[in-house]
């Protein structure tokens, strides 16, 4: 048997990821940046991936709306 688990992340565009989503997300991408090596070479850039968003502040597009 093979334990297999999948996340996926995604975020709506009208404003940065609040304090506690945005903690969260960091933790997701440190534990895909923990393994030693990927399956799926289109996976290789969270090697050097730095999570940069800001938080709970609207982007301009949620502003507008």
């Amino acid at each position: 048997m093979i334990d297999c688990k999948r996340m996926k992340l995604q975020r709506h565009g009208a404003r940065y990821p609040t304090d506690g989503a945005g903690e969260a997300i960091q933790a997701a991408v440190a534990k895909l940046q923990s393994v030693p090596r990927y399956t799926d070479s289109k996976l290789r850039f969270l090697k050097n991936y730095t999570y940069d968003l800001g938080s709970g502040d609207l982007v301009p597009l949620g502003a507008a709306e």
